[in-house]
């Protein structure tokens, strides 16, 4: 789904029944699909205030320990959980044509088990991936900088899907992102945060040209498939067999696109960023949800240094590194323009005030290595 219709999704939506009513309907569906809930733990999401989904561990008829995840009955969240199987089947089988190329991957995405629907109602019955939490604490600084950045570059060697790229702009399941994206989402998204009052009108001026200015530069860096939101909570550890090592699972696929090698990247280092800055905003801690994700980059990042990992790994063995450390700078500068904007509509005190203090700086500090 292109950028320019993203907004167009919630067109023709069904009213929302309430969520008791919803999950009725769920557990008459799961019963004809011959799935049982697995009781012993609580739904992950299960329709409360805001939310689109019913999400649960689950077992299907053969005792398969599996995940169920079904949308509420709006057409804009059935879209997206059929996105989200198409796109687990696409990595799939990119997977297994890198495998067959001879690639080895370490890398490994959830299967789809089936999908069903029920009266207005669609599920995704997808493979439940075991995690052992301790693994990733037990991580020292460079064991968490090669997990990550080992993820992101295996992502890259995976093929691109060909019969993607043959689909009109507008019918490709994966968002494309090349540099006349980046200016179209940049136009739209600049006067919007110059309304907001992030932006000056002349910082607003000089961003569009830059993006203009460098669509050359942008163009020469052929796509990849990159994750699009990697962070901890996104990716599962679990070991396998006595001295074989852990396997690495990549999760929440909704976000993935084809770009430039410097996407992912350029969020890892915001995000580090981040994470050295939250310690002088202990006001995010006040709201649960900017709360819980302090805590992951706080733990995560602990004593990381991504940026010169990415610097030595990503961009010096570039051609040209000084074009490559500008395209670097553009995506980091894309990415916290999208974040500014999450921040615009909660930004007058308390932790999105915060966020947004954060996220202003390091768009000062990303415009001064521009020039």
């Amino acid at each position: 789904m292109s950028f320019e219709n993203q907004f167009m999704k919630n067109q023709n939506e069904q009213s929302v029944l309430p969520a008791e009513q919803r999950k009725q309907a769920i557990d008459k569906a799961l019963e004809l699909q011959k799935i049982r809930l697995d009781d012993s733990v609580s739904p992950y999401k299960d329709f409360g205030e805001g939310e689109r989904f019913f999400i649960q561990k689950a077992f299907d008829e053969k005792d398969n320990e599996v995940v169920v995840k079904v949308a509420d009955n709006e057409k804009g969240s059935r879209d997206d959980i059929e996105r989200e199987a198409q796109i687990n089947n696409i990595l799939n089988e990119l997977l297994d044509r890198a495998e067959k190329d001879g690639q080895e991957l370490s890398i490994n995405f959830p299967e789809v088990v089936k999908e069903f629907d029920y009266d207005g109602y669609h599920g995704l019955v997808s493979e439940f991936i075991k995690e052992d939490k301790e693994i990733l604490g037990s991580l020292d600084e460079k064991q968490r900088e090669d997990l990550v950045l080992g993820i992101i570059k295996e992502m890259h060697q995976l093929p691109i899907p060909e019969d993607e790229m043959g689909k009109d702009y507008n019918d490709r399941i994966l968002d494309t992102l090349e540099a006349r994206d980046y200016i179209y989402r940049w136009k739209g998204m600049v006067p919007d945060l110059v309304e907001a009052g992030y932006l000056e009108q002349e910082e607003a001026k000089n961003l569009l040209e830059q993006i203009n200015q460098d669509r050359e530069i942008i163009e020469k860096y052929p796509l990849v498939v990159d994750h699009g939101d990697l962070h901890a909570g996104n990716f599962s550890l679990f070991e396998k067999e006595e001295g074989e090592g852990y396997k690495v699972t990549v999760m929440d696929l909704e976000s993935l696109k084809l770009t430039n090698q410097f996407w992912g990247v350029a969020q890892i280092a915001n995000r580090e960023s981040i994470a050295r800055e939250i310690n002088n905003y202990p006001e995010m801690e006040l709201d649960p949800h900017i709360a819980a994700q302090v805590d992951e980059f706080k733990t995560f990042f602990e004593g990381t240094d991504m940026m010169k990992r990415i610097k030595d790994e990503f961009i010096d063995k570039s051609k040209t590194p000084e074009e490559a450390m500008k395209v670097f700078t553009l995506m980091r500068i894309d990415e916290i323009l999208i974040s500014l904007l999450g921040c615009s509509k909660n930004d007058q005190e308390g932790p999105y005030k915060a966020k947004k203090d954060i996220y202003l700086k390091l768009l000062k500090e990303q415009m001064d290595q521009l020039g």
